[in-house]
């Protein structure tokens, strides 16, 4: 997992010509103004979701998510929200890995990091994370969650 703030991405842009083309998206919209959806780069292999939602009120004892086909860039677009991180080699498995949806849900037991506007987080297949926390009660988050193929 890799936290991280937007004047850096360009950092991350040599891990390959994916990321570049996911930070260049992220750098060059207009993101608080862009539609909610689904917006592809390069078909399956690179897309970005753009969300809008309330944060979750969760206990560390629940469920958190991992990929095995794609990477997720988590970036804030405004709003702040928790996100947990744990190695999933270090959870318990809950729901097996379900290869149409290309997700894994494990318990929970991890730390939580507070995601302000312009925060990113970049997820590994070994990467459990918990994302949408809520912060401040009722508040809404924007996120963009850029989906990079293997």
């Amino acid at each position: 997992m890799i936290i991280d703030i937007a004047k850096n991405m360009a950092t991350y842009e040599n891990l390959s010509e994916k990321f570049k083309q996911a930070f260049e998206f992220l750098s060059n919209q207009d993101l608080e103004n862009l539609e909610i959806g689904r917006y592809e780069l390069d078909s399956d292999n690179l897309f970005v979701l753009i969300q809008e939602y309330t944060g979750k009120k969760e206990e560390k004892e629940s469920k958190c998510e991992a990929h095995k086909k794609y990477i997720d860039i988590q970036y804030i677009i405004s709003g702040v929200e928790k996100m947990g991180y744990a190695p999933i080699d270090t959870l318990e498995i809950v729901d097996p890995y379900n290869e149409t949806k290309d997700v894994l849900f494990a318990k929970f037991k991890g730390d939580f990091t507070v995601f302000n506007k312009d925060m990113f987080a970049i997820f590994f297949p070994q990467d459990a994370h918990k994302p949408g926390v809520e912060v401040i009660e009722g508040t809404t988050i924007k996120k963009a969650v850029v989906k990079i193929k293997i």
